[in-house]
C-alpha cells in the first residue's frame, strides 16, 4: 500500500492533474473548488520502531479569505474550535459578547486545511486500520478492515477514494459502533425497559380488585 501510493503520487505530480473538492465545513457550508495538492507520504514511527503502516499528507485550499458573519454562541464556539483543532488560520472580531463568551462576532479565515490518511495494521486483531482526516469535509474518521481485504483491488480503490473518483472503498469495512451511538442505543434501551415495567405494573393493578370490593366479598360469604 505504501509503494503503490507512491506511485500514485509521483503520477499526479507528472500529469499535474487539477484536483478541486468542494470541502465542507460545519456551521459554514461548503468551499467550492478546494485545490488539493502538496502529498508526502512516509512511513509511521511509533517511539522509534517503524511500522508497516504509513501516513500520507496532503494541502486543500483555493487560495482565498472568507468572511463569515456568526450568531450565538454555540455556532461561533463549534466554528472557532473546529479552526483551531485543524490549524486553520483565522482572526476573530467580537461584535457582542454574553455571559458565556462571544454572541455575536465576525470570523476571518484562510481557506487552507491540512488533510492526512494514516493506515496502521492491527496485528491482534487481524485487522487494518484506516484514518481519515480532512478527505471532503472538516472531520476525522476511522475504518477497520479485515486485513486478507487488503489486496489489489483494495489498494485501487483507496487511490481512487484519495483523488475523489467513483470507488467502493468501504464494501469491506467492519462496522463499528460509535461511543456516542452506543450511549444513544443505551438510553433508548433503559426507556423501554422503563415502559416495559410501567406497563407490567398497570396490568397487575387493573387485575386486582378494589378493597373495598374484596371486603364486601369476604362478608357476603361469611352470611351465605
Amino acid at each position: 500500500s505504501y509503494k503503490y501510493l507512491g506511485d500514485l503520487i509521483e503520477q499526479l505530480k507528472v500529469i499535474d492533474k487539477d484536483i478541486e473538492v468542494d470541502f465542507n465545513m460545519p456551521e459554514i457550508g461548503n468551499l467550492k473548488r478546494m485545490k488539493q495538492d502538496e502529498y508526502v507520504i512516509g512511513r509511521i514511527d511509533a517511539q522509534g520502531a517503524i511500522e508497516d503502516g504509513f501516513v500520507l499528507r496532503w494541502g486543500l485550499s483555493n487560495g482565498h479569505k472568507h468572511k463569515i458573519k456568526g450568531e450565538g454562541y454555540p455556532r461561533i464556539k463549534a466554528i472557532l474550535d473546529a479552526f483551531k483543532e485543524n490549524d486553520v488560520n483565522h482572526r476573530v472580531d467580537v461584535k457582542r459578547n454574553g455571559p458565556q463568551g462571544p454572541e455575536l462576532a465576525v470570523i476571518v479565515f484562510t481557506a487552507t486545511v491540512k488533510g492526512s490518511m494514516r493506515m496502521i495494521p492491527n496485528k491482534e486483531e487481524g485487522q487494518i486500520e484506516l484514518h481519515v482526516r480532512n478527505h471532503e469535509k472538516l472531520e476525522k474518521a476511522k475504518h477497520l478492515f479485515p486485513a486478507d481485504a487488503v489486496n489489489d483491488r483494495f489498494l485501487d480503490n483507496l487511490g481512487r477514494f484519495l483523488i475523489h473518483e467513483e470507488h467502493d472503498l468501504f464494501k469491506n469495512e467492519i462496522k463499528t459502533i460509535s461511543d456516542e451511538e452506543r450511549a444513544a442505543l443505551k438510553a433508548k434501551l433503559n426507556q423501554t425497559l422503563r415502559s416495559e415495567e410501567r406497563t407490567d405494573v398497570d396490568k397487575l393493578e387493573a387485575s386486582e380488585p378494589p378493597a373495598e370490593q374484596q371486603k364486601s366479598g369476604i362478608f357476603k360469604r361469611f352470611r351465605s
